[in-house]
């Protein structure tokens, strides 16, 4: 069961520490379901925030529309193309690392997009640099801020009408 609300108070006992919360009254029925007596394995975490989740929707939304717009039509394929493509030129924060070219599947796992910027060759081996970019799930409040711009001002230079989309992913 997930339940969303907020700390309200705790106080020490001689063995425990009893936390208290308040939450939304629509969770009475399924707090009354659970044994008091069983052990229960809580985590807690900050709640997203709903304006990113909303701000991601409308980001792929209007890559869904530039896709369209360039193309004729649109697929899953050619959508994330042009969102890496979005990604390395908002150019937030690029690692560079050297490596054998097979190391490239493995990078792929964890960055969004990994390119070869150069070729390297030693009397011990060949190896390239890689360009390696995080994804938008990776970037803070002022990054998306920065990758917003840039999706809207793409946008604009190809002609797609924006005012919509301005009004709902400027941070506010």
């Amino acid at each position: 069961m997930k339940l969303i609300g907020k700390l309200r108070d705790f106080f020490f006992t001689d063995k425990d520490i009893v936390v208290t919360f308040t939450i939304g009254r629509q969770y009475w029925k399924s707090l009354n379901k659970i044994d008091k007596e069983r052990l229960l394995d809580i985590s807690i975490n900050d709640k997203k925030s709903q304006r990113t989740l909303e701000q991601n929707r409308m980001i792929w939304a209007l890559i869904h529309e530039i896709d369209k717009h360039e193309n004729g039509s649109t697929d899953k394929g050619s959508e994330m193309e042009l969102y890496k493509n979005l990604i390395k030129n908002a150019r937030i924060q690029i690692d560079y690392l050297q490596g054998l070219e097979q190391t490239k599947e493995s990078l792929s796992k964890v960055y969004r997009v990994v390119e070869i910027i150069e070729r390297r060759t030693t009397d011990k081996a060949d190896t390239v640099v890689f360009g390696c970019y995080r994804g938008t799930s990776q970037f803070d409040k002022e990054e998306m801020s920065i990758f917003i711009e840039v999706v809207l001002s793409y946008a604009e230079q190809i002609g797609l009408g924006t005012t919509y989309y301005v009004d709902e992913l400027t941070l506010r």
